[in-house]
């Protein structure tokens, strides 16, 4: 291929957005998938299985780049992979990929294999590797995703790491690695006609604008609660740093059963917790209220408006956030107190996306961020929630996928901190991403603190 790539197609509205932020370090995605072997793991095995990655993989074959003064996405040489053994540790990757673009004309995306010589298995919940693993699966290794968000999101990045697991560990089985495709990279035109659509039609119908603006903000408070918790200092260095938690999988199942007996999803379940320990993250800077009023807003996979059959496949760059929901939160709640108060917050998620006018409104946030309206969308907490991943890495031999973390980079962005939440091998992982010059190290990590505290009690035996 090389000088003659395959021209493939014009990239969406959303597509040239994110390629465009990624010059400036924005929205830069990083995928850090942990796992165990039984035996040591060769560099060569790990390309051979990334080389078979790039031929099952559709959009991973492509750059962005010039065609007749228009973007296209243009297939590229298998050659420009990027692949390396860093010799730092997974921080220190993790902050690379969240700094560094995507040459134009270059691959979108590179992989870092991070070997750790010595796991931390103790504490448990602050380790990315599980001790009933250390005597089978003693090897143990983070592969490192950087992604430009231009070539996919979630749904997309997700299934990709899934399916690298499987290949990799099919390569140390010895065993044929297929070349059936394993999603779909074409554009979903009547998707983005109709989003199209939609936005043209709020740019240029002003009283509906303001009717989305009033619904946005039902419920508002006069000021942000989070002036109490931010320290924007413009001398601190800006990184996009994370710290995460997991739950063992006793406490995960518990936790799972109180919210199927409560009639709420997990989601529903951590948006109440996360919202709950920034209330005990105010009163222990001193900020003592009653009630406070929380904003939420949640990331949403936009295949949800299409036929289920069509969006199991559908890679690319499908997703957009909820209206901000304001959610008044006690300073104390006993045990159902705090369930009501997460139905609550469930009903009016749930009815957000149920809501006849969601694609409208979905257009109206797209609409927000395209024209720098972004104060519309100021919100506290920010929820990306991947699911229960457990069933996606099953099956492997040679190795066992003991976590998958997904971050994109904020430190150039007004956007202070993100709860991200999954499942994998059956434990919770709650990840707090936050951005160094809006929020400092400890206050993070005392964030992160309490919501882990909460969740170990409302999941007391």
């Amino acid at each position: 291929m090389g000088e003659e790539g395959k021209w493939m197609r014009k990239p969406s509205t959303d597509e040239v957005s994110m390629d465009s932020l990624s010059e400036s370090e924005m929205f830069l995605v990083v995928y850090r998938l942990s796992f165990s072997a039984r035996r040591p793991v060769q560099t060569q095995e790990v390309e051979q299985a990334l080389r078979h990655l790039y031929r099952k993989t559709p959009n991973l074959r492509v750059c962005l780049t010039d065609k007749d003064g228009e973007k296209w996405f243009k297939e590229v040489d298998e050659k420009m992979i990027d692949f390396e053994v860093s010799a730092v540790g997974v921080e220190e990757v993790t902050e690379f990929l969240h700094t560094h673009s995507y040459p134009k004309d270059a691959i979108l995306w590179r992989a870092r294999l991070v070997p750790v010589a010595t796991p931390c298995y103790h504490p448990q919940h602050l380790s990315s590797f599980h001790t009933d693993l250390q005597g089978t699966f003693p090897h143990c290794y983070h592969l490192v995703f950087g992604f430009s968000h231009a070539i996919g999101d979630g749904h997309t990045f997700i299934r990709i790491c899934a399916a690298f697991s499987h290949i990799l560990d099919s390569v140390l089985s010895g065993k044929e690695v297929d070349t059936k495709q394993i999603g779909c990279f074409d554009l979903n035109e009547e998707y983005e006609s109709k989003i199209e659509e939609i936005k043209n039609r709020l740019l240029k119908d002003e009283v509906r604008r303001e009717e989305c603006i009033r619904e946005l903000n039902e419920g508002k408070p006069e000021s942000s609660i989070l002036q109490h918790v931010l320290s924007p200092c413009e001398d601190r260095p800006k990184k996009t740093l994370l710290h995460t938690q997991t739950l063992d999988k006793a406490t995960t199942t518990r936790l799972v059963e109180k919210c199927r007996a409560a009639k709420v999803t997990l989601s529903s379940c951590m948006a109440a917790v996360c919202n709950m320990a920034l209330v005990d993250l105010l009163v222990e800077k001193g900020v003592v209220q009653d009630t406070y009023t929380v904003s939420n807003v949640h990331m949403i996979n936009m295949r949800r408006t299409w036929p289920k059959e069509t969006t199991e496949r559908a890679f690319g760059c499908y997703i957009s956030s909820s209206f901000q929901q304001f959610f008044v939160t006690p300073c104390t709640v006993n045990d159902d107190q705090f369930w009501q108060y997460t139905r609550e917050i469930h009903s009016k998620f749930y009815s957000f996306l149920q809501d006849k006018q969601f694609m409208e409104k979905a257009a109206f946030v797209k609409w927000c961020y395209n024209t720098g309206n972004v104060q519309i969308l100021d919100r506290d907490l920010t929820f990306n929630t991947r699911g229960n991943l457990t069933q996606r890495f099953e099956g492997t031999k040679e190795i066992t996928v003991t976590n998958l973390l997904s971050s994109t980079s904020i430190h150039n962005l007004p956007i202070p901190w993100d709860d991200i939440v999954g499942t994998v091998r059956g434990r919770l992982s709650h990840t707090t991403k936050y951005n160094t010059s809006l929020v400092t190290k400890a206050t993070a990590l005392q964030y992160s603190d309490l919501v882990y505290a909460r969740l170990l009690k409302i999941t007391a035996p």
